[in-house]
């Protein structure tokens, strides 16, 4: 049975590698979002279906390998699904503007606690 990620599974991912190395895991967390700022919605169906991660190269992310020694996903399995998660979120109506990966990432990027990521990561909203 294929099983989709969600949010939670690369959050607590990037939380056991940071327990590892942690300064290496804030460089990979800020290379991510700024993959949100650089990376473009689908424009079309086409550009959608023929969908090229130009982000997730493994050339990019060589710097960040260390990290595959912890946690359960690989970076440019973490990469991957979070570039197209951006890409999707970026395709959201503009009235309704999805950011819940931009939110998450700034919250584990400058250390917010643990109930506001996991709840940011579930779609729980707790008081800040």
């Amino acid at each position: 049975m294929m099983r989709t990620p969600k949010h939670i599974h690369w959050v607590i991912d990037l939380i056991i590698k940071k327990e590892h190395d942690k300064d290496l895991t804030v460089q990979f967390m800020k290379y991510l979002r700024e993959m949100y700022d650089s990376v473009d919605a689908f424009k079309d169906k086409t550009e959608r279906a023929s969908c090229v991660l130009l982000e997730s190269e493994p050339s990019k992310l060589e710097q960040f390998e260390g990290l595959n020694e912890y946690g359960e996903y690989k970076i440019e399995f973490i990469c991957k699904l979070i570039e197209l998660m951006i890409r999707m979120e970026k395709n959201t109506p503009p009235e309704k503007p999805a950011k819940v990966f931009k939110e998450l990432i700034d919250a584990l990027i400058k250390e917010r606690d643990i109930f506001t990521v996991v709840g940011k990561a579930t779609q729980v909203k707790y008081n800040k």
